[in-house]
């Protein structure tokens, strides 16, 4: 009878509400702005502030940074519709297609990224292969290792919530 009575569809159980955790915009910047610091040391970090970028400003995961069997991400992924908006074409979670648009900031760090780092034009052109992100000795070659992403990510956040810490401002 208990078994019975716990499949039943008008019985509920309780559950806690779940953990909504976000950053604030604060936060991000922070995270963003030491990635643009260190950028004007050292060039490679303008790959980290890209990156940082993409996160922020079109949602990806890491895992649609990286190429993997089902999908590499390319250049050519960001296209422009009739109406002159930005898009970006990706393979997210459960292989399904998505399509995400590409805001003016967004669209300013494209640009930054293909022309300072890459030495590319600021703006892709359709059907680019151009790996959305490149390997640090080899723009060529696809990222295909999402823990070395997710540590410089994880750094980055790190060194933010340090900062933020060392301010006060850590709960902005």
């Amino acid at each position: 009878v208990i078994l019975i009575r716990q499949k039943s569809k008008f019985i509920q159980k309780q559950s806690k509400a779940p953990i909504v955790r976000r950053l604030s915009n604060n936060q991000w910047q922070t995270v963003i702005n030491l990635a643009k610091e260190k950028a004007k040391s050292d060039i490679n970090h303008e790959r980290t502030v890209f990156m940082l970028s993409c996160l922020f400003a079109m949602y990806l995961r890491i895992s649609e940074l990286t190429a993997t069997t089902r999908h590499t991400p390319t250049m050519g992924d960001f296209f422009k519709d009739l109406d002159n908006n930005w898009w970006f074409r990706t393979i997210g979670k459960g292989n399904k297609p998505r399509q995400i648009a590409v805001s003016n900031e967004m669209l300013e760090a494209l640009k930054h990224y293909r022309s300072t780092y890459l030495g590319l034009a600021p703006l892709p052109f359709p059907g680019e292969k151009t790996p959305l992100i490149g390997h640090i000795r080899n723009h060529m070659a696809p990222m295909a290792d999402d823990r070395a992403i997710r540590e410089l990510v994880q750094g980055c956040f790190d060194e933010a919530e340090a900062n933020l810490t060392a301010s006060g401002n850590l709960e902005e």
